[in-house]
């Protein structure tokens, strides 16, 4: 279930994206199949995802606050599986309960490369350059101004 967290940095990043030359697609499931729905019947919905204004690829977003390994692996094998993604951004939430267990970049960073090293090169569709990650504290989500600053910044956008 997301947390408060989750959903601020959900909204004020949407916000930041329909600021920008992205458009936010109002439905919520990826328009383009991942490989892995061929064996699996859940579709790619991520938190979030957004194409610069003319092109046909797009830019995923997903916040791990309370994620799981299992659950983290599986979003990253999807998004690297399936057509048309430009980068794959994910924010990072520090949970003050979770303390030594929260995500942070350095251990996402190398999770991810793990992952995207066993997959089949010939079938992935993400380099791991096409990653990007932000840090958030849990303070600074509960500010919806300031957490769109931050991934203005952090995030190119």
């Amino acid at each position: 279930m997301p947390t408060p967290a989750h959903n601020n940095i959900v909204e004020a990043l949407r916000t930041v994206l329909q600021e920008s030359d992205y458009e936010v697609p109002r439905r919520k499931r990826f328009p383009f199949p991942s490989l892995l729905e061929r064996f699996d019947h859940r579709k790619l919905v991520p938190d979030l995802y957004a194409n610069k204004k003319g092109k046909n690829q797009y830019d995923v977003f997903q916040v791990w606050d309370t994620e799981d390994y299992g659950a983290a692996a599986y979003e990253i094998m999807r998004v690297a599986l399936t057509p048309n993604i430009a980068s794959y951004s994910i924010i990072l939430v520090e949970n003050e309960r979770l303390a030594k267990d929260s995500w942070t970049r350095s251990y996402a960073q190398s999770f991810v490369n793990g992952v995207l090293d066993v997959l089949d090169s010939a079938r992935v569709s993400l380099s791991k350059n096409e990653v990007r990650y932000a840090e958030v504290d849990s303070e600074t989500a509960k500010d919806v101004e300031e957490t769109k600053r931050y991934l203005k910044k952090e995030l190119g956008i």
